[in-house]
């Protein structure tokens, strides 16, 4: 499955020369037409769009759940790099020091004489 980028026979036949059995699901571009042939996958998702439109196409091929994939990926990484959370929780002393600053800002943070 890939975006519509990647739409041309040259993608396809080099995913199939890898795995004959594959199914190629790429979106033709909106004014792609059928091969001279029209015996390829690609023909076979430009006829389909043709006759029942590209939702209709989406949901056939299942395209339309490579969103929920992109969403997955894109939670993960926003919010673990190599392992670690990417953003460490605030802790609770930091949170009173706002307050002390708020209440007497010439209070040095650090000590505990502070109100």
């Amino acid at each position: 499955m890939g975006d519509g980028a990647y739409d041309g026979e040259p993608v396809a036949q080099a995913v199939l020369d890898r795995q004959p059995d594959a199914k190629v699901v790429v979106p033709p571009h909106k004014t792609a037409v059928v091969s001279a042939a029209g015996d390829t996958q690609r023909d076979g998702h430009i006829q389909t769009i043709a006759n029942l439109g590209r939702m209709a196409w989406q949901k056939i091929t299942g395209y339309h759940l490579r969103n929920y994939v992109e969403l997955a990926v894109q939670r993960y990484k926003g919010t673990v790099i190599d392992g670690r959370p990417r953003f460490a929780k605030p802790s609770i002393n930091a949170g009173k020091q706002v307050e002390i600053a708020a209440i007497d800002p010439d209070c040095d943070r650090g000590r505990s004489l502070c109100p």
